[in-house]
């Protein structure tokens, strides 16, 4: 039986956020369906939850995928339940009407990262098989807590560039406060923790 992943995603303190400002989240839910595959169109619930579907692939690994989906969706924050697990058939083009395993799933990991206030979780009926990766949430969860926008701004500049002068002019900052900011921050060991996971699962 073939697998799927399914994210379903809340926004963080969404009571700050104008209507104005969520009004824009449907256009970037259309840009990720085309950057990243979705099986379906996703889809935004109650002004501050979404729901997108994937194949569950090596395209697809949860913890990239998560870091791309951060990516697309700024400025806004979001908390992330992933699930893989089988669907019902056929697929609805509607994501709302779909069911299936993959979908409670993503439900209940949800639940576990607004609870604990983690980044992301995932939740399978293999959870021991994929607990590497919520090893992984749960360290980004707390190299990440105190990130501020510029942070993360910086964070996926250096992911892109790989090069501190690149960002520093780009920021237009020395290269010496992008490298300390690196540093304190952790994200050259954050980015090589994205690659050695995501090699594990090719």
């Amino acid at each position: 039986m073939s697998k799927y992943l399914v994210t379903t995603a809340d926004m963080i303190n969404s009571r700050d956020v104008s209507t104005e400002q969520i009004a824009t989240i449907p256009e970037k839910l259309k840009q990720i369906d085309v950057d990243f595959h979705t099986l379906i169109p996703s889809m935004l619930f109650a002004g501050d939850e979404i729901q997108l579907l994937f194949p569950y692939d090596q395209n697809h690994h949860p913890y990239r995928l998560l870091m791309d989906l951060n990516r697309h969706l700024a400025p806004f924050h979001f908390r992330f339940g992933f699930g893989i697990g089988a669907i019902d058939q056929p697929i609805n083009p509607i994501i709302a009407h779909n069911k299936g395993q993959a979908f409670l799933q993503a439900r209940k990991a949800l639940a576990i990262a607004k609870k604990d206030q983690l980044i992301a979780w995932l939740s399978t009926e293999e959870i021991v098989q994929y607990s590497e990766i919520n090893a992984c949430f749960l360290l980004l969860t707390a190299l990440t807590r105190k990130w501020s926008d510029k942070h993360w701004r910086r964070f996926y500049l250096y992911w892109d560039n790989r090069s501190i002068h690149k960002v520093a002019e780009i920021e237009n900052v020395s290269p010496e406060s992008i490298n300390k900011l690196l540093n304190n921050a952790g994200i050259r060991l954050i980015i090589r923790s994205l690659e050695l996971i995501t090699e594990l699962h090719e």
